[in-house]
């Protein structure tokens, strides 16, 4: 039977903290980050963020004993509030949601696009230099070139990026 997961509540700017003493402990860990363009003060630079702020995503490591007993440990980790609970025991994750959530990740550790952009699908530019406008796909290349068509003062303007710097907005 496969070992479930659970969410981890971490205490403020504690996470690099909490991630290097939960590992220390023997706890498998998943820490899901995207990427995102942050406008500084002379020029846009690129930061890997949190996907979930403020959790962290664990299971007992497949050496330990007993891995119920094990949990309570995280409880008392420095930089962990919390396991997330319903009542008195730690509430698993849904089977395959965290698995689910790893197999989008590439080894470099950033998140794969999504897989289906579609002509007229509403999407978010996530890269610089223009970071967070929407705009609809007017079509998409085999070499997974999209033509975006954005609203630019009143006019639309067709631009090509690369799906990868683009969030489908629901």
């Amino acid at each position: 039977m496969p070992r479930p997961w659970y969410a981890a509540q971490l205490k403020p700017n504690a996470g690099a903290i909490a991630e290097r003493n939960l590992r220390r402990q023997g706890f498998e860990l998943f820490v899901p980050q995207e990427q995102c363009a942050v406008r500084g003060a002379s020029a846009f630079r690129t930061v890997r963020r949190p996907l979930f702020p403020g959790y962290v995503f664990v299971r007992a490591g497949a050496d330990m004993a007993v891995p119920s007993a094990a949990l309570r440990a995280v409880n008392g980790t420095q930089g962990v509030v919390r396991l997330v609970s319903f009542g008195a025991s730690p509430a698993p994750l849904p089977p395959g949601f965290v698995e689910a959530l790893i197999e989008r990740y590439d080894a470099g550790g950033r998140m794969a696009p999504p897989q289906m952009l579609r002509e007229g699908d509403r999407v978010r530019m996530a890269s610089a230099p223009f970071v967070d406008m929407i705009g609809s796909i007017e079509k998409v290349s085999a070499e997974r070139r999209v033509w975006i068509l954005l609203d630019l003062l009143g006019t639309k303007v067709r631009l090509s990026a690369s799906s990868d710097d683009l969030a489908l907005v629901s």
